[in-house]
């Protein structure tokens, strides 16, 4: 016995393991005396309730589960110690208090109790000095943990006062589509193609907002119709083509779908359309009648409801002539300030708007009435709203008076309006025509047209043949270089009228049609005469727009921007500038430059 308690008191003072268990008490010494009862010892007090927690798994929380509340270290070292003693897994609880950077080499970014593993759990948790650095990237969802289970604080389901709300539609994470592949086939608004290198390429970071819902009209930067066939539904085409037309600026766009219309059904018979019913006979308007009977002995007030009629309204309109005067087959009514209170910044006529109302004496129980008749306050009330009578009702329509003016007929059947034309299909990637240009040799870097049309078709121009007059401006092929010239943005022109003053389009004129020249032009739209680098904001200089050719005083071509060309005087350079436009179209003053290569000149 003496042994066992010094082992104990070393165990307890000096040894680095846990101390033995201590001796248990002797047992108590048997009576000597007559055996007498005592009364029964209280049973031993409850053990305290475990720590509640809810166990959550990592592959089936979802984005509406509320985050992980947090357990004490004491509560996960405890659910660790019973998940090692059902399942065989080690009983080791690791504790982290470093973060998670959120980069892809963290084995896992979860703060709180996980558990699970066959290595034991992990308690990881921050130091109050991290967490306003880190707290983004070290979030209490559990799906980011790296072991199977999570211990959370949460109060249980059954508490909650509300049910969760339904799962969204679709995944909260961006996405993003893989370039384009050289070669691959481009769907877009009118530039489709084979997709080539050299040309670059813009993608979007899309993330699904919302569905059956589209952006306001107002609010939009683009119209432009794209091309989805089959059952494409069009999300990847929008997205590509709106990251190249806006760049930076894109920040939404709406996919809405567009049927294109079949072809129309076989024509039928014309047949004449039904005669009309015959028209009913209708009574005339009666301008002035008096059998209102609704007025108190006494009132002078007009109470029709029409110009200069006061709240409240006692007669049907046009039945009470000898205080509101002849009356018209309208609604309309023109007002003024024939008011005696008019002009004094109270709107007070009794229609939309009026502030003053106050109780009509001669009609206690009826309403309200004003300072001024209906349509009698204009400067005041004319913000609200124009005025108008209330509803003309049968009573006006007696046929007593001389003057009466017949209402109009109904009017006569029309033919159902003709179907709506199918969208025509337009390509502007064609490379069926070629513009050939020679420099001139009275202007440096300008051109002069030289001849146009297919290899073949120029060939003939040339020689004379199959069919052509000799049209093209030099028989030495070997001068004439290929330029853009189909009318869109940077093309050049073979004809200008001289007329500087001209508004139409029609007063330049191209070698080839639009969109038909891809291997000298840029891939056309429909948005013709678009720069391609421009945002559709015309000569807005707070936009992307810029110029790309200048002429100066001398009638030298320079393609650059000039606003940046340090060769201008304004730029610290000698050179000056000519501020006429030169780009060949309406108001322009010569060809020099491309078409619609000066925007800040010619919008």
């Amino acid at each position: 016995m003496l042994h066992d308690a010094i082992q104990n008191v070393y165990d307890t003072k000096c040894a680095l393991t846990p101390p033995s268990p201590p001796r248990p008490p002797d047992m108590p010494p048997p009576p000597t005396g007559a055996f007498v009862p005592s009364a029964p010892s209280p049973p031993p007090p409850p053990p305290p309730p475990a720590p509640y927690f809810v166990a959550r798994s990592r592959d089936e929380e979802r984005d509406y589960d509320p985050d992980c509340e947090l357990v004490s270290y004491a509560t996960c070292k405890g659910i660790v110690a019973d998940y090692a003693a059902e399942h065989g897994t080690a009983n080791v609880l690791r504790v982290s208090f470093s973060p998670c950077e959120g980069v892809d080499l963290d084995g896992g970014c979860f703060r709180g109790c996980s558990y699970g593993g066959q290595n034991g759990g992990l308690f990881h948790d921050l130091l109050p000095d991290m967490l306003a650095e880190f707290n983004s990237s070290n979030p209490r969802r559990c799906r980011l943990s790296e072991l199977p289970y999570c211990a959370c604080a949460n109060q249980p389901v059954a508490l909650h006062t509300f049910p969760p709300p339904p799962p969204t539609m679709y995944s909260e994470n961006y996405h993003t589509y893989p370039a384009y592949a050289e070669g691959e086939h481009v769907l877009g608004g009118g530039g489709e193609g084979v997709f080539d290198a050299e040309q670059g390429q813009a993608s979007a970071l899309v993330k699904r907002m919302t569905n059956a819902h589209t952006i306001d009209l107002a609010l939009r930067s683009s119209h432009r119709t794209l091309q989805c066939p089959g059952e494409n539904d069009g999300e990847q085409v929008c997205a590509r083509n709106c990251a190249a037309e806006h760049l930076t600026k894109l920040r939404a766009f709406t996919v809405t779908g567009a049927v294109i219309a079949p072809s129309a059904p076989p024509s039928v018979p014309h047949m004449a359309p039904p005669s009309p019913p015959p028209t009913p006979p209708y009574i005339p308007f009666t301008e002035c009648q008096n059998t209102c009977t609704s007025v108190v002995d006494g009132d002078t007030k007009c109470r029709d409801g029409g110009k200069n009629s006061y709240l409240p309204t006692m007669c049907p309109y046009a039945t009470q002539c000898a205080q509101c005067g002849f009356r018209e087959n309208t609604e309309e009514i023109v007002s003024d300030n024939t008011c005696a209170t008019a002009s004094n910044g109270v709107c007070e006529d009794g229609g939309f708007g009026t502030e003053t109302f106050f109780p009509d004496e001669l009609y206690p129980s009826a309403g309200m009435t004003t300072n001024c008749g209906l349509g009698t306050d204009v400067d005041d009330c004319f913000r609200h709203g124009p005025r108008t009578t209330q509803e003309i009702s049968t009573e006006a329509y007696q046929g007593l008076s001389n003057v009466s003016r017949p209402a109009p007929p109904p009017p006569a059947a029309q033919d159902p309006p003709p179907p709506p034309e199918e969208a025509a299909f337009f390509d502007g990637s064609l490379n069926t025509c070629r513009a050939l240009f020679y420099p001139n040799p009275a202007l440096a870097n300008a051109w002069l047209f030289d001849c146009s049309g297919t290899n073949v078709t120029i060939a003939h121009k040339r020689a004379g043949t199959g069919g052509f007059k000799k049209q093209c401006a030099t028989n030495q092929p070997e001068f004439a270089v290929d330029k853009c010239s189909d009318g869109g943005y940077d093309a050049t022109s073979i004809l200008w009228t001289n007329d500087y003053l001209s508004t139409s389009p029609e007063s330049t004129h191209f070698a080839c049609d639009y969109g038909t020249s891809l291997q000298d032009c840029n891939p056309r739209t429909r948005d013709a005469t678009t720069d391609i680098h421009c945002v559709r904001n015309g000569g807005d200089a707070g936009g992307s727009c810029h110029d790309s050719c200048w002429v100066d005083t001398a009638g030298n071509v320079y393609h650059t921007d000039e606003q940046f060309d340090a060769r201008v005087v304004s730029n610290g350079g000698t050179v000056v500038v000519d501020t006429r436009c030169h780009d060949g179209g309406p108001n322009s003053v010569s060809n020099r430059c491309g078409f619609g290569t000066q925007v800040r000149l010619h919008d």
